[in-house]
């Protein structure tokens, strides 16, 4: 099984709201893992910083912990969105 964390971006583009979707593969793994252990695990400034999302003003308060299902029906399961 896929082991990823996925995430729900909210911000302002041009002075318009945006919002997408994004996630992180962690690779494969056979273990069963507590989502939410790991959800509160991450460190959300320095995904911001590493995703490059600070150069577009994204904050902490812009980025929501989803459940992979969840980000499946909002963008679909290969992230191209709807």
């Amino acid at each position: 099984m896929e082991l990823r964390i996925c995430f729900e971006v909210s911000t302002v583009d041009n002075g318009e709201p945006c919002t997408f979707g994004m996630q992180v593969s962690l690779g494969e793994t056979s273990k069963v893992v507590d989502y939410e252990a790991l959800a509160k695990a991450v460190d959300v400034d320095k995904l911001i910083s590493v995703a490059c999302l600070d150069t577009l003003g994204v904050t902490r308060e812009d980025v929501k912990i989803i459940a992979p299902d969840v980000y499946d029906e909002l963008y679909g399961e290969d992230g191209e969105g709807w």
